[in-house]
């Protein structure tokens, strides 16, 4: 079991809530801030063998990812409030998003989304990613777009959180140092040794999730082999389709 909960308090100013999940690279924690009774979700760094990563490796991931968080004004990613170091532990505390996550969606779903709605959602995940390419001073690869790491809002807003494996595109590296990706929703570069990851891989990852939406299909069964849209979905226009498959060359 995971011995967190009896700490209780963290840094003297958060009081642990409950454990709300393990990932390759931490366990993530539901917490109140003393100070003002706040919810906020505190990611600590755990390094598993699954991640295949050393400890400075994935310290250096860790940093990564809480200095580029701390940059972020954006509606659609969270807000990052500390970190700090218990017990040569290190700590991220962000903002709680509630909602749900796209997957889960998906799969009470079971069937293809109306195409207003699979757009509406799409096109704020765009926007997100826009704002990650676009506003810094080389672009932020997400890396591992994919329906888990989306929450639809109560109201309807997709956010994106997981921030573990994004980073700076840069067009002198021929390959990048951490390959991660999620299969069936990874470009093809990141399958391999050669090629790096850009603003491209993202658009790629997001025409699966449209494709997904929009036909019910599990893109993860024969990852990068797409069946025909319409005859999954007979009522997608001949453009959309055509938009779709540009992405997911």
């Amino acid at each position: 079991g995971d011995n967190m909960t009896h700490l209780e308090t963290l840094d003297n100013r958060y009081d642990v809530i409950s454990h709300l999940g393990k990932g390759t690279m931490g366990s993530v924690y539901l917490v109140k801030r003393k100070s003002d009774e706040k919810e906020l979700v505190v990611k600590k760094l755990i390094i598993t063998s699954t991640s295949g990563l050393s400890e400075s490796s994935a310290r250096e991931i860790f940093r990564r990812e809480s200095e580029l968080l701390k940059r972020f004004s954006h509606p659609g990613l969270p807000e990052v409030y500390d970190t700090f170091r218990q017990d040569d532990q290190d700590y991220l505390a962000l903002e709680d998003i509630k909602g749900e996550t796209l997957e889960d969606i998906i799969n009470k779903h079971n069937e293809p989304f109306p195409v207003a709605q699979a757009l509406r959602w799409v096109i704020e995940i765009a926007e997100i990613l826009d704002y990650l390419h676009n506003s810094f001073e080389a672009p932020v690869v997400y890396k591992d777009l994919k329906p888990s790491n989306i929450i639809i809002t109560p109201e309807g807003k997709p956010r994106l959180i997981d921030f573990g494996t994004s980073r700076y595109y840069n067009p002198d590296k021929h390959s990048d140092t951490h390959r991660l990706g999620t299969p069936g929703y990874a470009a093809p570069e990141q399958y391999r040794k050669k090629g790096q990851t850009s603003p491209q891989s993202d658009l790629f990852s997001l025409g699966v999730i449209l494709f997904q939406l929009l036909t019910a299909y599990d893109p993860t069964v024969t990852p990068l082999k797409f069946p025909s849209m319409r005859s999954l979905n007979p009522s997608i226009t001949d453009k959309l389709e055509k938009i779709i498959k540009k992405s997911i060359q």
